[in-house]
Parts: structure tokens; sequence; C-alpha cells
């Protein structure tokens, strides 16, 4: 806790969210089957937690980040 100022359970989260940016970001998989590969059990906690660390749900994120890809190319 002292290193990241953060609980496990907070640090956990973060990464959890982490993993499942680059999977939103990098495959077409189904955002269900990516709150569960990334370890969540709730869908909706999965939401919940994604856009209080992100500031945007799952699906807008994988939605902005294809944009800036398109705008990219």
């Amino acid at each position: 806790k002292m290193a990241t100022r953060k609980t496990f359970v907070e640090y956990i989260n973060l990464l959890r969210i982490r993993k499942a940016t680059g999977l939103l970001r990098n495959t077409d998989g189904l955002i269900v089957d990516i709150c569960y590969e990334c370890g969540f059990q709730s869908v909706n906690h999965f939401n919940r937690m994604f856009k209080s660390l992100v500031g945007t749900s799952p699906r807008e994120y994988r939605k902005l980040q294809r944009n800036v890809l398109v705008a990219v190319c």
C-alpha cells in the first residue's frame, strides 16, 4: 500500500481495467468476454469500475479508440 497508495483491491481493479483497455483497443472481443477474461465476476461491476477509472463506458471507450485510429490513418 505504501508503494502504490492504493489498497490491494484498488490495485487489482486498476490492473484488470488496464488489461481491459488493451483488449478493447486491440481485439474485437465481446465486452462481456473481456470482462470475464480480466477477472471480473459481474458485468455491472466491470462497467461501474471501468467508468469510474477511465471516465467512459467500455463501449464508448472502444468507439472513441477506433475513431482515433481512423483519424490517424
